[in-house]
């Protein structure tokens, strides 16, 4: 277990270390000294480290100066910004959603999106930025995106849902996603339910999309 090659994804050139045969992986700053980003997460300790890592990455930024505001719920925009940036996506783009001006600061993560289908709006070329994020559309965004990048191969049936007892609250649309993402192990539901409608806390979405940029 001690070994480099059994932590398949793990990003041994920027955020772990490892001492083959002698060591489990550990973070390359565990024991160094340095001032935390934000100011506000010890109300959410399991979200720490993820929301650290990816924000010194510049995939999030905070809510205010030196806050987070982890217990916030996440945006569409906000989401978006900082996915694209987890995948490590990119692509020209000469149109953008009819939403999104020049000067907001998830402008090119928006056309990336747009322009990759990664993202295709609500209706009426709109992204909606400012609306808070459901754990479906979210969940989409990220399957859509990992596959249209050829991170991910894994197909998930319906069946997949079974095991959560509100799977009929899922949408047509986001069904194959979310089972996807099941089988990947990248979410384990809320006591039994997937909650496809509820909105994502800021603190929730930087665990996920720190598992997301871990491991592909």
């Amino acid at each position: 277990m001690k070994r480099q090659a059994t932590f398949a994804g793990w990003d041994f050139y920027n955020i772990w270390e490892i001492r083959e045969g002698l060591t489990y992986p550990r973070l390359q700053w565990q024991d160094q000294e340095w001032e935390p980003v934000f100011t506000d997460l010890d109300e959410v300790p399991w979200a720490k480290l993820p929301v650290e890592v990816l924000a010194r990455r510049g995939i999030l930024r905070g809510g205010r100066e030196k806050e987070y505001a982890p217990r916030e719920n996440m945006t569409r925009g906000d989401f978006l910004y900082s996915l694209i940036r987890a995948l490590r996506a990119t692509a020209d783009f000469t149109g953008n959603f009819a939403d999104v001006g020049e000067g907001d600061y998830y402008y090119w993560e928006a056309g990336v999106a747009r322009a990759l289908g990664i993202a295709v709006g609500t209706g009426d070329n709109k992204l909606e930025p400012q609306a808070e994020i459901t754990r479906q559309d979210m969940l989409v965004l990220a399957e859509r995106g990992l596959r249209l990048l050829k991170k991910l191969d894994t197909r998930g049936t319906v069946s997949e849902l079974a095991r959560f007892v509100d799977r009929d609250r899922v949408a047509d649309y986001a069904a194959e996603s979310i089972a996807a993402l099941v089988r990947e192990r990248l979410l384990g539901g809320r006591e039994g339910k997937i909650d496809p409608l509820a909105p994502v806390t800021r603190a929730e979405a930087a665990l996920f999309l720190f598992k997301l940029y871990n491991r592909y």
